[in-house]
């Protein structure tokens, strides 16, 4: 198991970079898995280490949900997990990158199938 955060109004804490935090229902910077944490108190950390006011991270709730061995938490995971209220457009992110995989999975079959002549 591990730790993702959810906040009441902003979703699910996708990750943090360029100094900036993405929630699902926010800005989910086009991801579809979000980071998860060892425990609750390494989570609290990270939240912690970021400019959150006390009474946002007041606001943020720990939930365990089941792990494929890695530290990105799936959309169908998140699901499980009792959070489909919480995607925001995840499940769309993931829906389109399985649509681009298949059209250039698609695309590049083709061209190893096509004779010139």
């Amino acid at each position: 198991m591990r730790t993702v955060i959810r906040h009441k109004t902003d979703g699910l804490f996708v990750g943090h970079g360029m100094g900036l935090a993405f929630f699902s229902l926010l800005d989910s910077a086009g991801q579809y898995e979000i980071v998860s944490f060892d425990s609750e108190a390494d989570a609290q950390e990270v939240l912690a280490s970021m400019s959150f006011t006390d009474s946002f991270i007041a606001e943020c709730t720990y939930h365990d949900v089941v792990s494929e061995g890695g530290v990105y938490i799936s959309v169908a995971n998140l699901k499980a997990a009792g959070l489909t209220e919480y995607l925001g457009d995840l499940e769309a992110n993931y829906n389109r990158a399985v649509l681009e995989s298949s059209a250039s999975g698609a695309m590049a079959s083709t061209a190893a199938n096509t004779t010139v002549h």
